[in-house]
């Protein structure tokens, strides 16, 4: 074995991936923003509106802040794969050669 290795453009790859799923369930937040009327179930269910809408909103926030999570990730595993980049390129440059 010759040492620890990255592969930069793996991890490169996988920071779009967690973006793509970060802003597809940000899209999925901003499209469930759609509160029951107050008369939804009639007269004497009414109340239920109101309950579902408690729940489709907590239910919202949640899936808003999963997307907030993924977009911090994603932001850290592409930061990751620039320091690796960056290390990598310092040591080539070190013992003479160039970035890999």
């Amino acid at each position: 074995m010759d040492g620890y290795r990255a592969d930069v453009p793996a991890l490169q790859r996988h920071a779009k991936a967690v973006r793509d799923h970060g802003d597809r369930l940000g899209e999925v937040a901003a499209a469930a923003d759609h509160p029951l009327a107050p008369n939804a179930y009639g007269l004497i269910c009414g109340f239920l509106s109101g309950m579902t809408n408690e729940a489709e909103g907590r239910l919202r926030g949640s899936i808003g802040t999963l997307a907030a999570l993924a977009g911090s990730h994603a932001a850290g595993l592409a930061g990751c794969a620039d320091d690796y980049q960056r290390q990598e390129t310092q040591v080539a440059t070190r013992f003479g050669g160039g970035a890999r």
